[in-house]
Parts: C-alpha cells; structure tokens; sequence
C-alpha cells in the first residue's frame, strides 16, 4: 500500500516536469528558454531526493533547523540592507521581491510554530526536543513580527491564517490564545515602530478598501487577471500554453477590453494568481499537472489524519507549506523560486515513505 501511493507521489511528480517539457518544446525557442524546466525540475528533483532519503526523526528535526537559522540570518541581512539604503522595504537578499519573501517567510513561520507546538506538548514526543521549546517560540515571534515588518498583505493573511489552523487542529486552547498574543504584539511593534520599512502600508491599503477606494496596486492585479483570462480566451495556446517563463512576450496592447483596462504601470510578467499563470504559460495540461500534485499532496495529509500518524510537527508544517504559497499564490506569486522549494522541501519531509515506517515500527 506505501509503495502504491509513493509511486502515485512521484508519478505526480513526473507529470509536472513532463507538462513543462512539452510546453517548452513546443513554444521553443522564446528569450528565457529552459529557465522554466529548471524551476519545474529543480523543484520535483529536491522533493524526490527528500522524500526517498530515508532520514530519521533527528536528522529531519536537523534539516528544519537549518531552514529556520537561514530564515533567521536571511532577517537580519534584510534589514540590514534596509538601514545601508540597499532596499526601502524589508525582504530577504536572493529570495525575490517582498510578496516572494513574505511568502518564504510565512511558510518557515508555520514550520516554526508546528515544532513549537509539539515541543511544548506534555508528555513530548522527544525529550531533546522538549528542553528547546522556548528557543522555538522565541525564534517564531520574532518570524512573526518579521512578516509584519515587510507589510505583504497576501502572505500575511495566508499565514495567520495557517497559524490558526494549525492550532485549532492541534486542539490546544492555550496555544490559540498564545497565536492570537503573537499576533497582537507583532501589529503592536509593526505599528509603533517608525516606517522604516514601509511596513505600514498593508494597513494604508486595508483602509483605503474600507473606505470605498480601491488601492493602485489591487487595480493593477484586477487588470493582470483580466489580460490573462484574455491570454486564454484568444485560444491559440490553450492546451500547452506559452512557454514556462514566457509570460513577459504577452502583449496585451493589441487586446480588446470592454471596459478598458485600468492602467498598468508595471511590466506584465505574472498574472498575479498561481492558476491563471501555469495555465497561460502550460496550457491546460500544465494546471492540471499542478492540480493533481495537490491533489495527492492533500490525500496524504488527510490519510494520515484520518490513520492518526498527523500528531507531528512535520505534518503541521506541511499545512503551511500548501497554504501559506496557494492562498498567497491566489493574489501574487506562481509557485516557485525559493518559496515553491521551501514548500516542496517541507512536503517531502512530512509525506516520506520512512515516517510511516517509524510511526509502525513505534
């Protein structure tokens, strides 16, 4: 039965790269050739390479801490780079622009408070792990007020969102409450803190919503989903779309809009939805290549839940790694880059083969 659905696991696998294959073939050559594949490839090839490794409940606690203290570095290099007058906003160095980072940073805010929460439990499932409970939540609310900092309102939703639904599925009151005070003191700090970081300008922008105006920016994402349902609509790259990392060739100047497109002041380089963009870019065949990897991602978690093997930090962080980047991915960014390869990363440790194994053998 395990080796079924690790075939299932990696077959979906296999379809993902073979959808960027032909999609590329066919829409070959176009200026950013195989840098689409590499995403794709990159991406399946360090799930599968996780997911067949075998790693013991140390070794995966080890590889989550080194996730956590290059998040944490990645934090101190952003503002660093903020006061050096580098960047006017808080985001990682090499992790893309601020909704990428913000969404890197949700999904490891996840991580953090998944390991957290079973370190705390009592009696713990690992005594090591137990003595360093503090140590996890200290590092969590300083990710936390980290992602209020860079003021992505996208991720931020998408990752309180997962916080809460980790807690309330861990079934522990005190917890909810103890999120609910992280949340509290990072809107707190974010708030009273100078704008360094321009951080205040996911609150700017809730108001102006509030009040009956629409912000710039969200028209301009209004009119990217209108260019891409357009993209679609025109029916010439329907099935294999436009080539992976050719969305910058559309040009929706020669497209019709009734009413006329607000302006676009930025390049169009994304559809700012992760569904619209694989399906302008692979076509029909690539979407449902993404959708049947989530499909089987989402299976598994729920036969684990329903066969009691989710009591694990690795199965709570796994949550996040689905839903910070597809809530997130349903108003900014595709899935990939480094958030697409952290949430693959922390797949792969929760679904492996091996954690079934232990949780049989224990």
């Amino acid at each position: 039965f395990m080796e079924t659905e690790s075939r299932l696991v990696e077959g979906s696998l296999l379809l993902m790269v073979a959808a960027t294959v032909v999609s590329t073939a066919i829409n070959w050559p176009f200026p950013n050739g195989l840098k689409g594949f590499k995403d794709v490839f990159l991406q399946s090839l360090i799930f599968w390479v996780i997911y067949r490794a075998r790693f013991s409940e140390h070794q995966q606690l080890r590889l989550a801490e080194i996730m956590v203290l290059g998040v944490i570095i990645g934090i101190v290099w952003g503002i660093a780079d903020v006061f050096l007058g580098h960047r006017p906003q808080l985001q990682f160095h090499s992790a893309g622009a601020v909704s990428q980072s913000a969404i890197y940073l949700g999904t490891a805010v996840i991580l953090v408070f998944s390991v957290a929460l079973m370190a705390s439990e009592s009696p713990p499932p690992d005594a090591a792990l137990h003595k360093r409970a503090a140590i996890w939540w200290v590092g969590g609310t300083i990710m936390i007020v980290a992602l209020f900092l860079m003021g992505s309102r996208g991720p931020l939703a998408a990752s309180l969102l997962a916080m809460f639904a980790v807690a309330i599925l861990a079934g522990k009151k005190r917890f909810i409450l103890f999120a609910a005070g992280l949340v509290v003191l990072s809107v707190f700090i974010a708030n009273v803190l100078p704008d360094y970081f321009i951080q205040k300008r996911a609150l700017t922008k809730t108001q102006e919503i509030l009040e009956g105006h629409i912000p710039l920016a969200d028209q301009e994402r209004v009119s990217l989903w209108r260019i891409a349902i357009k993209q679609v609509e025109q029916g010439n790259s329907l099935v294999f779309g436009i080539g992976p990392r050719n969305y910058a060739s559309i040009d929706y100047t020669n497209m019709k809009f009734d009413p006329p497109l607000k302006p676009v002041v930025r390049a169009v380089y994304q559809a700012h939805n992760l569904f619209l963009h694989k399906l302008v870019e692979e076509g029909i065949v690539g979407l449902f290549s993404l959708l049947f990897f989530f499909g089987v991602m989402i299976a598994r978690l729920l036969r684990d839940r329903r066969g009691g093997r989710w009591r694990r930090w690795q199965w709570f962080s796994a949550i996040g790694a689905l839903t910070v980047p597809i809530i997130s991915g349903l108003f900014a960014d595709p899935w990939r880059q480094e958030h697409g390869l952290l949430a693959m990363m922390l797949l792969a440790i929760a679904l492996a083969p091996s954690n079934d194994r232990a949780v049989a053998s224990s």
